[in-house]
């Protein structure tokens, strides 16, 4: 034990926290969320994670046991326990954005003869299905020219001639606050969830992994950037198509209750030696 009273590992793990929150809090910070909003989530947090390995474990998280392992008083458990909502969790299901940008990925009658996203026609027909088939495929509750609309205020899509163009660059959302929350707090979450797995050691570790170099010029760091990026949507691609076509095959399998993502990041910074 050191002189704070934790062991090595628990020493180590907090080194490696404060490295991880850094960034986190300086969002926060910038959003104006204050410590004291910090430290309200980060008790409900807690007692929402305690309760299912107590839970998972066939335990009851009654609570002294829900105090023992956090540290919460009892009195705000007590608060906490009758407010308490699942808002956090991620959902399983994909948003209908999400399944028309990945069908329009994979599925060989939206793609051209490279393999990319073809242009559609709003009224397609059997032969070259359009946008307006892309999205009945997918929900019948939607009205396609309702979807092309805000997808068009978004960005997502352009107007070719008649034809309509899915910006690749739209596949991540740029401008919508809430959008972009999502994104980083499902895509944040998994990543975190894979580390923390393979931190465990209570099973096969998950593929993680990331190249570092420093000492770069600004004219390596775009060159290698390029390179991320072209690669990285080639890979994502490559993957959207075969799990797309696992998912049809799958999907009203009683044994389909798995879940998986796959990311690529890029980050670079000005940094002093």
């Amino acid at each position: 034990m050191n002189e704070s009273g934790l062991n090595k590992k628990q020493a180590t793990l907090i080194a490696a926290l404060q490295l991880l929150l850094k960034p986190l809090i300086k969002l926060m910070i910038r959003q104006h969320l204050t410590f004291p909003m910090l430290r309200e989530l980060l008790k409900k947090v807690y007692l929402e994670q305690a309760t299912e390995l107590i839970e998972r474990d066939g335990e009851s998280a009654n609570f002294s046991r829900l105090f023992i392992l956090t540290g919460v008083h009892r009195k705000d458990i007590k608060r906490l326990s009758e407010t308490a909502t699942d808002e956090s969790a991620p959902s399983d299901n994909r948003s209908l954005g999400a399944q028309l940008i990945a069908n329009w990925l994979a599925l060989p009658e939206y793609r051209d003869e490279q393999g990319q996203p073809r242009p559609l026609a709003f009224n397609g027909n059997e032969k070259q299905p359009g946008f307006e088939q892309l999205v009945s495929q997918v929900s019948k509750d939607i009205r396609p020219r309702a979807m092309l609309d805000e997808w068009t205020r978004q960005g997502i899509v352009s107007r070719q001639d008649q034809d309509i163009v899915l910006n690749q660059t739209a596949f991540v959302p740029s401008d919508d606050f809430n959008r972009l929350c999502d994104y980083f707090g499902t895509h944040i979450h998994d990543h975190l969830a894979a580390i923390s797995h393979n931190l465990s050691h209570d099973a096969e570790p998950m593929f993680e992994r990331s190249v570092y170099y420093g000492r770069l010029t600004p004219q390596s760091i775009a060159s290698l950037k390029q390179q991320a990026e072209t690669q990285g949507d080639e890979l994502l691609q490559q993957l959207n198509m075969t799990a797309n076509k696992l998912y049809r095959q799958d999907k009203d399998n009683p044994e389909a209750t798995q879940r998986f993502r796959m990311g690529c990041y890029w980050y670079d910074e000005e940094k002093s030696s």
